[in-house]
């Protein structure tokens, strides 16, 4: 006993949208020398088809139609599916039927890249620098490229370098449908003074022969100014501006001298000198004393 079946496809169209429909009707043909059961399946698409037909030794279906799901991420250009055919008396005979389509190019306009900043709020010592991540992702279903920029009020006080995940200094990308590139974006500050900028970083996109923009969201850059030398002390845990200061440090001038003088007036005579002075006084007496006698 042998058993097979043929099965020839007819597509109504071959061309169609990602997320779109592929419809026809395809005929199974039994090439076996008895009768058969055949099941019917779809490989590579979701498709909806009868699932099996009884045929006699070399008869054939009518035309069976049959419509097939094109999934929202299918890629633009050529693309395949299988229609399959198996035989319940023999396992091992299998048919299958390739059936080419076309999913044409097609892209929104205000979504063809996704731009996603890791931190949007940075701050840059004095003459110093610092650095975020960008990472950039094809929406599209067909290949782009394109450079990244960094516009916006103030961008002008940054010196901007982009490297890509090879380590390349690059502002340029080149992606397939779903494929993402990062890039690390480095900052260093240009000026001296304390300053603030807003900046969005812009891919300019070529895409099927048509150039889009996209922007990410606002990054926020503060630009710390030179140190500026202390106005004031703080003493105890409590911080005196300058005037107050310098009050303080006058006040404690006056005290340190009235401590002195005190220290000083208070201070005892020594007992050397206070010996010296009795000797004086007794010796003053004694002549005294000879005059009047």
């Amino acid at each position: 006993m042998s058993a097979g079946s043929d099965i020839t496809v007819f597509t109504d169209d071959s061309t169609t949208e990602a997320s779109g429909n592929l419809q026809g009707t395809l005929i199974v043909t039994n090439t076996g020398n008895s009768v058969d059961v055949f099941s019917l399946s779809s490989v590579g698409l979701d498709c909806d088809v009868v699932t099996s037909v009884v045929l006699q030794p070399g008869a054939s279906t009518l035309e069976l139609p049959w419509t097939c799901s094109v999934p929202s991420d299918a890629l633009a250009g050529s693309n395949a599916f299988n229609f399959r055919s198996v035989s319940s008396a023999r396992s091992d005979a299998i048919e299958n039927e390739v059936v080419v389509y076309t999913i044409e190019a097609t892209w929104d306009s205000s979504s063809v890249v996704a731009i996603s900043v890791d931190a949007t709020d940075l701050t840059i010592p004095y003459l110093g620098g610092s650095s975020t991540t960008v990472t950039v992702t094809n929406l599209a279903n067909i290949g782009i490229s394109g450079i990244l920029v960094l516009v916006g009020v103030g961008d002008g006080v940054f010196d901007i370098r982009l490297n890509n995940t090879l380590g390349e200094v690059t502002d340029s990308f080149t992606l397939e449908p779903g494929a993402s590139e990062i890039f690390i974006v480095r900052l260093n500050s240009l000026t001296k003074d304390a300053t603030k900028a807003e900046i969005q970083v812009r891919a300019l996109v070529q895409i099927g022969g048509s150039s889009v923009d996209a922007e990410s969201e606002p990054l926020t850059i503060r630009v710390e100014g030179e140190p500026q030398p202390p106005e004031g002390v703080t003493l105890l845990g409590i911080e005196f501006g300058k005037g107050t200061t310098l009050q303080v440090m006058a006040a404690g001038y006056v005290l340190f001298a009235l401590a002195v003088m005190v220290i000083r007036y208070r201070k005892p005579r020594s007992p050397r000198l206070v010996s010296e002075e009795d000797e004086a006084e007794e010796e003053e007496e004694t002549k005294q004393y000879r005059t009047r006698s």
